[in-house]
């Protein structure tokens, strides 16, 4: 499936007095290309489309392309999903998003998640963002990487050198993110007078090294983000036995399988709240709206996630203060 084309269907009934784009009634067409397939997004996505009337198999034919690992492909797949008619091509990834409009400068596009969508020229800016894309960002003006530094640091009070696994980079993801979310951890541990370690894994030879190197450093927490050979299951499972050995607590921005894995805490959006958000996004504009009109959103809130299995595991005490406003506790 990750490696192919995958139809999403949705099941449910339309809903009564559904208005369609330009008064006309047809079937439309909605794409999605990601960055690879991902249920907590998606599934509500669809969902909330169906809430609103764009049932799958009745007036709304869905249809998706992974591009992991063939990221390089990104452009060609958008460009193929728009030959076949795509009303709206819906996106996850920045690259993705990148890659679209590189496609097409006309047919909508919806971000579903995305990282620096003004600095990557997606946009003139959140609230403008004219042409033809717009929908959410996960990062953009939410400092959420300087603020994963300070949970790093409440977990681990005494907290001097912070071990970050980074995977947001080139070609999956633009070097902007690389850059602005790099840019925005050393700030905070700059403020809070921590050391910052950083691996960027794009491959399992660079994550080999990343732990043959971790293996040998001071680090007393780890940061690690969701994406590249860290979130394969031969990856997740080298850095679990790598936390467990060093008895290392782990931060995770993403409540994915490496989290449950090998972290311990989570600050992670919502992405139900994201798919429900970006259904509405596709709707307004198959009922008509332009895509440069409508503001790109951010997230209006992070869950905090605790794996306390995962902490006792490596014989950690989690702080009251995260355990006091964690949204889930994993026993």
């Amino acid at each position: 499936m990750k490696r192919r084309a995958f139809l999403v269907l949705a099941a449910g009934a339309l809903a009564p007095g559904v208005v369609y784009a330009q008064g006309t009634r047809r079937d439309f067409k909605l794409s999605i290309l990601t960055l690879a397939p991902f249920p907590p997004l998606i599934v509500p996505f669809l969902a909330a489309l169906n809430d609103r009337g764009w049932s799958a198999g009745l007036n709304l034919s869905v249809e998706s392309r992974v591009t992991a690992p063939q990221q390089a492909r990104a452009a060609e797949m958008a460009k193929e999903l728009i030959a076949k008619g795509a009303d709206v091509l819906a996106t996850v990834g920045t690259a993705n998003a990148v890659a679209a409009r590189q496609a097409s400068s006309t047919v909508p596009i919806v971000m579903l998640a995305s990282g620096y969508p003004v600095e990557s020229g997606l946009a003139a800016s959140l609230a403008r963002p004219g042409g033809n894309v717009t929908g959410l960002t996960v990062y953009a003006g939410t400092e959420v990487f300087g603020k994963n530094v300070a949970l790093a640091k409440e977990l681990v009070p005494a907290l001097q050198e912070l071990g970050v696994f980074w995977a947001y980079a080139p070609p999956a993801f633009p070097e902007i993110e690389t850059e602005i979310g790099l840019k925005e951890m050393r700030q905070a541990a700059e403020t809070l007078k921590i050391r910052l370690r950083v691996w960027i894994n794009r491959s399992e030879r660079e994550l080999d090294a990343s732990l043959a190197e971790a293996t040998k450093s001071p680090i007393q927490a780890l940061f690690m983000t969701a994406g590249g050979p860290q979130s394969d299951p031969q990856g997740i499972a080298r850095v679990a036995e790598f936390c467990e050995r060093r008895r290392l607590p782990a931060v995770a921005d993403v409540a994915s399988i490496i989290f449950l894995t090998a972290g311990i805490v989570a600050h992670s959006p919502d992405f139900s709240e994201l798919g429900v958000r970006g259904a509405s996004f596709v709707d307004r504009i198959l009922r008509g709206a332009k895509p440069g009109d409508l503001p790109i959103e951010q997230p209006t809130r992070f869950q905090v996630i605790v794996n306390a299995k995962r902490a006792k595991l490596i014989g950690m005490a989690i702080p009251r203060s995260i355990l006091a406003r964690a949204d889930r506790v994993i026993e």
